[in-house]
């Protein structure tokens, strides 16, 4: 990092909280296995407003215990490759859990696949309104955000 031009790089673990900003701060929080060991999902938060962003898989029980309230959710909800990603029942599952108004899915845009990753090893399975089916079954009210790129959601 520090060979793009970075000077303060802080290499964070699951339970570490750092204010890079006055008022700002971030907690690592682990995912759930097969990532529970090399990435990480993050906490943010900012004049009381709380996001969590998970890009692979939520932990439930760490969720329950360490996430708390949060205004806005941002994780899968399409399983993606073997999986890389929880599906739309597991994001329902957590979303049970964090109980969050909002939730932002990842990992919803078309990919073009090349070399190791080609179409032949990855593979999407659900959408969006997956999700958002199961939301409505399971009696939640929860707004899902689709933001576009550059597009700014308000806590």
């Amino acid at each position: 990092m520090k060979k793009l031009g970075f000077t303060q790089v802080t290499a964070l673990a699951d339970g570490m909280r750092v204010e890079p900003w006055p008022g700002f701060s971030m907690e690592a929080v682990a995912p759930a296995m097969p990532y529970a060991h090399n990435a990480l999902g993050l906490i943010f938060e900012h004049g009381g407003a709380r996001a969590y962003l998970e890009p692979h898989v939520i932990h439930l029980e760490r969720a329950r215990q360490r996430v708390g309230q949060v205004d806005l959710v941002i994780a899968p909800v399409r399983v993606v490759g073997v999986p890389f990603a929880m599906s739309a029942e597991r994001a329902l599952e957590a979303a049970k859990v964090l109980k969050a108004p909002r939730w932002a899915p990842t990992g919803v845009d078309a990919h073009l696949a090349h070399g190791l990753f080609s179409a032949t090893l990855i593979f999407y399975r659900g959408l969006v309104n997956d999700f958002r089916e199961l939301v409505t079954k399971a009696g939640l009210t929860m707004e899902i955000v689709e933001p576009g790129a550059g597009d700014v959601i308000e806590l």
